[in-house]
Order: C-alpha cells, then sequence, then structure tokens
C-alpha cells in the first residue's frame, strides 16, 4: 500500500503541475522578467568564462532570483489556490480522494475534523507551508540570502516528504508523519 500512496501523490503533483503549467501559459512574461532573465544570462556566461568567481555569481544571482520571485508573486498566490482546490476542496468534495486516490482506489479516513486534517495535509504535505513561508522571505529577506533560503525550504520539503513515506514504509500501523500530525490515514477503497 505504501508504493500505492506514492504513486497516487506522483500522479496528483503531475495534474496539479500540468493544471497551474497550463493556467501560467496565460501570463507571458514581462518585460521585467525578461530584463532580469538576460542579466542572468549575462553572469552566468561571465562565470563560465572565469570573468567572475563563485561566490560573486552567487550573490548576484540570489538577488536577481529574488528580484525575479518578486515579479512572479502572483503566480505564487495561484499556486496556493490550486493547492487548496486540489488537495483540499476536491477530497472534501470527492469521497475524500484527489484524482490519483481515486485512479488506485485510494481515500483519506480520518479521525477527527475532515476540513482541520485536509488543510494540515495541504500544509506540510502538499507544498501549502513552503509557499506561504516563500513568500514571506521575498519581502523579508535579503537579495544575498534569498537562494539559501529557498534552498533550505527545498530541502525541508524533500525532507518532510522522504520522513513521511519512510515512516509509511517501516512503521506497523503504516502511518507517516503528515497522517500523525492530520489525524488522518489512506487507506483502500472499500
Amino acid at each position: 500500500m505504501p508504493s500505492r500512496r506514492l504513486i497516487a501523490y506522483g500522479i496528483d503533483l503531475l495534474l496539479v503541475t500540468i493544471i497551474l503549467g497550463i493556467v501560467f501559459s496565460f501570463f507571458p512574461k514581462t518585460k521585467e522578467e525578461k530584463e532580469i532573465q538576460a542579466k542572468m544570462d549575462i553572469l552566468a556566461e561571465q562565470y563560465a568564462n572565469k570573468e567572475i568567481d563563485g561566490v560573486f555569481y552567487f550573490m548576484q544571482m540570489s538577488a536577481l532570483e529574488k528580484e525575479k520571485s518578486e515579479n512572479q508573486t502572483f503566480q505564487l498566490f495561484l499556486n496556493i489556490v490550486g493547492i487548496i482546490c486540489y488537495y483540499i476542496v476536491v477530497p472534501f468534495l470527492n469521497h475524500a480522494s484527489t484524482f490519483g486516490m481515486q485512479l488506485l482506489h485510494l481515500r483519506i479516513e480520518f479521525q477527527k475534523g475532515k476540513l482541520l486534517s485536509l488543510f494540515l495535509r495541504a500544509f506540510f504535505l502538499d507544498g501549502l507551508l513552503s509557499i506561504l513561508l516563500l513568500l514571506l522571505g521575498i519581502y523579508s529577506i535579503h537579495g544575498r540570502f534569498y537562494l539559501s533560503f529557498v534552498s533550505v525550504l527545498l530541502v525541508l520539503q524533500l525532507l518532510t516528504l522522504i520522513i513521511h513515506y519512510f515512516m509509511i514504509k517501516c512503521r506497523k500501523d503504516k502511518l507517516g508523519l503528515i497522517d500523525r500530525i492530520s489525524r488522518s490515514t489512506v487507506i483502500k477503497m472499500s
């Protein structure tokens, strides 16, 4: 069953990525985003030609990446809406399962509060916390440290997923980290 859960999660992640990709395709790059990308390309070329050192490259790239993220806050809000719709609203209205779970005949079983459990699952497992922290970081982290901050967020999200699935695989009750936090679990449909 743990591998079925992982496959369902992968299907859901792919589906959300495709849907959001289609939505984002309606928002062409702005003039500012094109200018930032041009600066990034020049910086990468200078680094490749050894005209600048690695520290200077990283600091400048970090500041440019922050500037790029500032210009894409609307897309981050769309990501939040997409996660809420897919990982909270869909299971709430669809017999406690996402489309990936339905394909593999799985559903979420709740010990307490269906909506709260779905929110906690989306918050920790599906990246909602990471995106909210990223938004906070865009406006509070200095440009030189922005890429380091983003990297730490990415590592923490990945570690959460690894710990969650490792616990599912190794525990007798097959409850992962997020299952325990959200007081819910994924079971086979009967």
